[in-house]
Parts: C-alpha cells; structure tokens; sequence
C-alpha cells in the first residue's frame, strides 16, 4: 500500500483526526478494506471510490457535521486505500467475462455516481473507479495497470454545465454534509480536456472514450470515440468557468438559498468551528474556533442553526444505513432515470468504437 502524504491543519481537531485516520490506516488497512468490500452499494468492492471510502472512518460519518469538517483531514487515506482496492480488483480473475475496467470522471457534482448506481453495475466489468482525470499521471498509471492485468479500459466523461454542478453540491452539502468548492471544481472541469489528450497520447485507441453529455435536460447523449473529447471544451477555460461558477455562487447567497456554512465550503473556506456537542462525542474541540466562528458570523448560534434547510435536519434523524444509501444512490430523480438506461446500454454493449 503506498504511504499516505499528511496536509497542514491550523485547526487542533482536524489535525488530530487526520493522524488518527493515518494511523488506523497505516495499522490495519485490512480491516478497512474488508468493510468496504462488505458494503452492498460497493458491488463486492469493484466500485472504487475515494469518497466512497471516506464513510468507512467513523470520525467523517459520524453526522453531517463530522462530514463537513472532516472530508478534507481523511481525504489522503481514503485515497491510498482506494488506489490499493483498485490494484486488488484488477488481480481478480474468477470471472473471466469481466474483462473491461471503467474510469469514471468529471467535475464534483456532474451525477458521476447516480449514473453508476442508477443503472446497476456493469456485469462485464472487474473494476470501476471514480477520480479526477484532470491531472493525467495517477491516471495513467491506472490505466497502464489495467493493461497488464489483461483489461480492456474505458473512460467514461460526465459532462454538466458548471452552474449545474454547483447547484449540486449545494443539494449534497445540505443533505450529507459532503460539498465542493469552486476553485477545485473550476480546476477540475478546465483541466480535464487537457488530461485527456495527455491519456490518448498515451494509449491511443487502446483505451475508449464515451462523453456523457449531460448538460441539457431532455436531451442526453452518449457520445463514444475520442473525436467527441473536443465536446469538453464548451464550457471555456478555467477563468471563464470561474467567473460562472462565482456568479452562480453569489447569487445563491444573495436570495438566501443556501447556508452560510454552504458557502463558507464552496468558497473555499475551512468549516467553523465544532460545537461542544463534537467534542462531547470525542472530536477535538478549541475554543479559539468558536470565538472565530462568532465573529465570521456576526451573529449568535442560534441564527446559524435557524438557516440551516430543512432537508439537512430531516437527514440527520434518518439511520446511518440509510444515510448511506441516500448517499451512495446520489439523491436520483426520475428525471435522470433515462440518463441511467443509455448508461447501462453504453457498459454493457458492444465495445466503444466511434459514432
């Protein structure tokens, strides 16, 4: 298993519980592993996710709370466990029909795992993994991996408009705690069309592509073969998806729709500070964090509370079962379910040449 990098926390309890992830980590791995794999919604472990990972840490899935504060501290061991799942998955040759791996990627909030989960797990393939393409390295090695493990892989590209996105995980923020922010995801949608020809370069025709293309309700199409990678140009370059993605921040601020904490995420900003009833359950608690939070604020607890949507209290009283469910199915409507058909038609057919 590959060593896990530690980031730098100003906060004494998101570093605490960083290294108490890293350690759990470093010290069992198997065990975290097998409670991935265990988990129905991870299809016997071939679906891979890093953030699917997350919830087998309970500092992160102990509320909504714990998920904001505490998605970014575990984020590094979720990934190196993930990266190690993947490996593992690829070695599992009893079955020899699933002889293709998926590589599931687009900006945070683009329905990557409602396509997956909507239509069911492609009976054909050994592995599935979901991560960022926008940085080409660790992906190609990941494909070069699959490669040698005797697999045919595939990339799948979901592509929404940023305004989309966002709105997204404004709704994820409010119901699991877990959102984005714009920064990464300007970062993330612009770079990933440079990632990709970085792939192709690479590998060629050795490697199939499909473009989800999601952007307009009513009207989404699979587009497969690398001619189509130029259909993730549309939405500009990284400063012109910024400046979308700040309008469509602000303005969701400005007619009080979503949540100062919401903001603070999408913003970029570190959570404020955990209240008491969190250190009551065992999470770092400093009070200097509360005195910022009143101050950032400017106003009491109490209104903070008061703002918070609905659907976010209705959420935290539901099982933790559940909770996970809700998650992992990625909040579907039916206005994706023939999204989720074209998907399923896409795995499971033939294999992706042009169109």
């Amino acid at each position: 298993m590959d060593a896990i990098d530690r980031r730098v926390f100003a906060q004494p309890d998101r570093a605490a519980v960083q290294e108490a992830v890293i350690a759990a980590v470093e010290a069992d791995p198997e065990r975290f592993l097998a409670a991935y794999a265990a988990d129905p919604n991870h299809y016997g472990g071939r679906y891979v996710a890093a953030d699917a990972f997350k919830d087998t840490f309970w500092q992160f899935r102990a509320s909504r709370e714990t998920r904001d504060r505490y998605n970014t501290p575990v984020h590094n061991a979720a990934a190196v466990l993930a990266a190690e799942q993947f490996s593992r998955m690829l070695q599992d040759t009893s079955d020899a029909a699933r002889d293709t791996a998926i590589f599931l990627t687009g900006m945070p909030g683009a329905g990557k795992t409602s396509v997956v989960m909507g239509a069911g797990f492609p009976e054909n393939t050994r592995v599935l993994f979901e991560g960022q393409m926008h940085s080409a390295g660790p992906a190609i090695r990941k494909i070069q991996a699959a490669l040698d493990a005797g697999v045919h892989p595939v990339i799948i590209a979901v592509h929404v408009t940023p305004e989309v996105a966002l709105r997204r995980t404004f709704q994820r923020f409010d119901e699991y705690g877990r959102g984005a922010s714009i920064a990464l995801m300007a970062t993330i949608q612009s770079g990933l069309p440079a990632g990709l020809e970085q792939i192709r370069d690479v590998f060629g025709d050795r490697v199939g592509l499909t473009v989800l293309d999601n952007r307009h309700a009513g009207h989404h199409r699979a587009l497969n073969g690398w001619q189509h990678l130029n259909q993730l140009h549309q939405e500009g370059n990284h400063e012109r998806i910024s400046q979308r993605l700040r309008a469509e921040l602000e303005l969701h601020r400005s007619q009080d729709r979503i949540s100062d904490a919401c903001y603070r995420q999408a913003n970029g900003e570190a959570p404020l500070g955990p209240a008491p009833r969190l250190a009551r359950e065992g999470h770092g608690y400093d009070q200097r964090d509360v005195d910022q939070s009143a101050l950032s604020r400017g106003s009491g607890e109490a209104d903070q509370v008061a703002r918070r949507p609905a659907r976010a209290v209705a959420f935290e009283s539901i099982a933790e079962a559940d909770a996970l469910v809700m998650r992992i199915s990625g909040h579907r409507d039916r206005r994706f379910r023939h999204r989720d058909r074209s998907f399923r038609r896409i795995v499971t057919g033939p294999r992706f040449g042009p169109s």
